[in-house]
């Protein structure tokens, strides 16, 4: 039996021939609109030469939806039109845009075999009517009307706000809800069918109503009926909910395959979802962490896995045997329990016994709870005396925040981090002086995980449900308000009265004074070597 709740990602004509018979219940989706964009792949839809070969590429691909699809089921197909073009611009866009607003080509702006320059293609129409011919049933033509459309620039035409959205289906009889959108009867209506019960304008029969009452009746016992057969088929009970119970063993831990280069483990817990990357060939744990458990499906969160850490490539995951996870776990010198995770850089045991490791506090807040001095002294640093340890996420999280980080070697050397192509570049494990991390912890952002896209040179993460972006230079910054403060004195200096030669020498020696340099004291700090004379300050 094929697997639920999972995503597929490939050509759709592809995916869907994988596919078994009479297998989805509903299928909504907007293909490329013809001559509107240029994704940059070959064989994309939506760049033929001829709007008769777009359509017969579509109707290919959603001939196979109507295999997989259930008798019952139904297709929401959003479409846009397109208009005949010159044939004079080719694929040149904007000259403020040359790629795109979107890093993308746009229209084709050729012109069309029996079709006027300015004409509208009628390509919403045109793949409706090829459809129904396919043998799928044209139910209904929906306008998706938009209240705020894009601009256009044209002065001959109305702007357009609307797109289609179709309704088709692959038998006569099929599942469609409608008392889910059914609207209340207005109060008016209600008060003139009770007057008409009782007498009045409205007490004479209508012609047919008692029919149209015995019709309505058998229609909403027909849904009911129907309703319960589907949840019946489905396996929902329509007795009261009962208390929530334990979530099944099957759903709380799983192993995936990507792209068959790498192995994701994926095991809820008290903290979360925690995960673990594993090479497939040396079966080594190559990295790990925790998600937020927001209840979402374990095989979305093996895709969140594989977005965080750029794996696969929009490549397909695929359920793998659990019973392979113990000889993954056993091929690693450090035994990965839930939610223990690993810096990203795989630790050769070393050759000597390891130093004793620091003694700290009871309850002594590390930096980073994800990477501790074991797993440092097992890559090769061992001056935890000096160096808390940092994981590359906690490293970049607190080198936004202005804390001075280092890069730690496995000689047992450091060099500190002067911009983020430093943190990029290492793969091993950070660290941040003792001392330092004292003196700043308790000013700091509390620890969370990056859930959301990275973004160059800035650090995005949750905090307060609402996703921020930490500013990438402090020091620019505060050069940009040193230089306001300047042009403010200036423009009071310059606009007030005129001033006596005792004034304007003051304001000499005032001027002197702000554009000294400013005297700063000496800071003992951790020096490390200098890594080139382009960054030595």
């Amino acid at each position: 039996m094929m697997e639920l709740d999972a995503i597929f990602c490939g050509d759709a004509l592809d995916v869907l021939r994988t596919l078994p018979d009479n297998f989805v219940h509903c299928c909504i989706t907007s293909p490329p609109y013809y001559a509107l964009r240029d994704y940059g792949m070959d064989g994309q839809i939506g760049r033929e030469e001829r709007p008769a070969q777009y359509v017969v590429r579509l109707t290919e691909v959603f001939s196979e939806v109507r295999r997989v699809l259930l008798p019952s089921g139904t297709l929401w197909l959003n479409i846009a039109d397109t208009y005949c073009g010159t044939g004079s611009k080719g694929d040149h866009l904007d000259p403020k845009n040359p790629s795109g607003r979107n890093e993308q080509g746009v229209s084709l702006a050729q012109r069309v075999e029996n079709v006027k320059a300015k004409d509208m293609l009628g390509i919403p129409w045109m793949l409706a009517f090829a459809l129904r011919d396919h043998g799928w049933y044209l139910r209904s033509d929906i306008i998706w009307q938009k209240a705020n459309p894009m601009p256009e620039s044209c002065k001959d035409r109305p702007s357009r706000c609307y797109e289609h959205v179709f309704l088709l289906t692959k038998s006569r009889s099929y599942y469609y809800d409608a008392l889910a959108i059914a609207e209340p009867m207005a109060p008016s209506s209600i008060a003139r069918y009770k007057r008409g019960r009782i007498g009045g304008k409205y007490a004479e029969e209508i012609p047919g109503q008692n029919t149209i009452r015995k019709t309505s009746s058998e229609l909403i016992s027909g849904v009911e009926q129907q309703f319960k057969e589907i949840c019946k088929e489905r396996g929902i009970s329509l007795e009261p909910a009962q208390p929530a119970q334990k979530q099944p063993e099957q759903d709380i831990e799983k192993l995936y395959m990507v792209d068959n280069e790498k192995y994701i483990h994926v095991q809820r817990s008290d903290t979360g979802i925690d995960y673990t990357i594993y090479d497939a060939a040396s079966a080594k744990a190559l990295d790990g962490g925790v998600l937020d458990d927001t209840g979402q499906l374990l095989s979305a969160a093996a895709l969140t896995v594989c977005k965080l850490h750029n794996i696969g490539d929009a490549a397909p995951i695929r359920l793998a045997p659990l019973e392979l996870l113990n000889g993954l776990q056993e091929a690693n010198e450090l035994p990965l329990g839930a939610g223990e995770q690993i810096t990203g850089t795989v630790v050769n045991p070393a050759a000597d016994p390891l130093p004793d490791l620091p003694q700290l506090e009871q309850d002594y807040p590390m930096p980073d709870p994800i990477v501790d001095f074991a797993q440092m002294y097992q890559f090769g640093y061992t001056d935890g005396n000096t160096m808390l340890p940092l994981s590359k996420e906690r490293a970049r999280e607190l080198f936004l925040q202005d804390v001075p980080i280092f890069v730690l070697n496995s000689d047992n050397t450091e060099y500190m981090v002067l911009d983020t192509s430093d943190l990029d570049a290492h793969p091993g494990i950070f660290g941040v002086e003792r001392t330092e991390w004292e003196s700043v912890r308790d000013t700091l952002q509390p620890i969370r995980d990056i859930v959301a896209p990275k973004q160059p040179d800035a650090l995005s993460y949750l905090h307060d449900d609402t996703a921020k972006t930490q500013p990438e230079n402090y020091l620019k910054n505060a050069e940009m308000a040193l230089e306001d403060d300047y042009g403010m004195i200036d423009g009071i200096i310059n606009n007030g009265p005129k001033q006596t030669v005792a004034e304007q020498e003051e304001r000499s020696s005032i001027l002197a004074k702000l554009k000294a340099p400013v005297e700063t004291t000496n800071r003992t700090e951790k020096h490390a070597p200098k890594r080139s004379a382009e960054k030595e300050l």
